[in-house]
């Protein structure tokens, strides 16, 4: 049976941590967008054609078919079970039944409570959000207390809650049901980009327009300053007409130059604003976070519940793995929040910050710090559904 010094893997969950931790940095930085993987996943399935259609939506169908895809052809063949299951009773193997009412509470808990480990805690919690900071601290609590009561060492509640754990280690990796899950997203993405494709044709015509007034303006502008300095320049006899006309041309460079100056910005954000700037990011976000999930080994059960069974510190067999996962995540998001003007806790020189992502229109960011009851029972449903299935969206 392993011991603690072998069981905790601090240098692959620091460094996995710390890629889950760039996956949400690259989608806030250039896409702008919150990497809550519960989310998502939510919306696609309560709103697909919502998500297929608005190009602003597609990129969260990008980033789980990338997701999918990325596991399965490259990660999951790598996985071959977990040596842990089967060996060591304090970690019990989850019956169908357990992964069912797991996943349920699971669902439920991140529906009502808006976010899980990723959306709370990894992305919520770095920007010092109250409502996140609260979440967490709720879906662990539940979390622990309900691995306390379900655990098959619980001699007190053990025969009640038999039916959620079997003796049958489950099939590491099924070839063909990943790829089904896969194409469940893979689908109605290519549908949607067939829905970009239109749209941008629209979006690029319109700005062509835009950027035709503007330089229509900004000629103007140069052809009012050359006049403004002929007429500076005659003679003394018409110095009242000349003061009449300067002091026209004054008045309206003094409005020209922000009508010019709207004008730009408009053009420049509609450049930024193309659905298809945040393609890019959500890829590369989605396969940093499915790296950064395997390498951490969350997709391990046993790594999961091994840091909820706290009762096993004394007997030498306790994972503290998790905790470094969630914290190298945190640091890494908590260090991209500091070049997003308005949200950083630590004073970097101006020329650092950005206003607006890098390939996108504006950042999107939720603002409300409302702790409420949904909010606490969604996190408490969370964290009983965590402990149930040893599994989650995020870390």
């Amino acid at each position: 049976m392993h011991s603690t010094l072998e069981l905790f893997t601090p240098i692959t969950g620091t460094f996995g941590g710390g890629l889950i931790g760039l996956s949400a940095a690259v989608l806030l930085l250039f896409g702008g967008e919150i990497l809550g993987s519960s989310g998502i996943v939510s919306s696609i399935m309560l709103e697909p054609k919502k998500h297929i259609t608005d190009p602003k939506q597609i990129w969260k169908l990008i980033f789980m078919s990338t997701f999918m895809l990325f596991s399965n052809l490259a990660l999951a063949k790598h996985f071959t079970g977990d040596d842990r299951l089967g060996e060591d009773p304090s970690i019990p193997i989850v019956s169908r039944w357990g992964y069912l009412l797991g996943g349920l509470f699971v669902g439920f808990g991140t529906r009502l409570g808006n976010g899980c480990t990723t959306g709370h805690g990894i992305c919520g919690m770095p920007r010092l959000s109250l409502r996140s900071i609260t979440a967490v601290c709720s879906f662990m609590l539940s979390a622990l207390g309900t691995f306390a009561v379900i655990s098959p060492d619980n001699k007190t509640f053990a025969s009640g809650t038999e039916w959620l754990r079997t003796d049958t280690p489950p099939s590491f990796y099924n070839q063909w049901l990943g790829f089904g899950v896969s194409f469940i997203f893979v689908v109605p993405t290519l549908v949607a980009l067939y829905y970009l494709a239109t749209s941008e044709k629209k979006r690029r015509s319109s700005l062509s327009l835009m950027k035709k007034e503007f330089a229509r303006y900004d000629s103007t502008e140069d052809v009012e300053k050359a006049d403004a300095k002929k007429e500076d320049g005659q003679e003394s006899t018409e110095k009242s007409a000349a003061e009449e006309n300067t002091t026209e041309n004054a008045s309206e460079q003094a409005t020209e130059p922000t009508n010019v100056e709207d004008l730009k910005e408009k053009v420049q954000e509609a450049e930024r604003g193309s659905a298809d700037g945040k393609i890019i990011p959500a890829i590369i976000a989605a396969c940093l976070f499915s790296l950064g999930l395997a390498i951490s080994q969350m997709v391990i059960p046993s790594k999961v519940l091994g840091f909820l069974a706290l009762y096993t510190i004394p007997m030498n067999r306790y994972d503290p793995t998790l905790l470094t996962v969630m914290c190298a995540g945190a640091l890494v998001s908590f260090i991209s929040y500091q070049f997003v003007e308005g949200w950083g806790v630590i004073k970097l020189p101006s020329k650092w910050m950005i206003r607006a992502p890098l390939t996108s229109s504006k950042f999107c960011i939720p603002t409300n710090n409302t702790i409420d009851w949904k909010l606490v029972l969604g996190s408490f449903c969370f964290g009983i559904g965590w402990a149930m299935a040893g599994l989650c969206p995020g870390p």
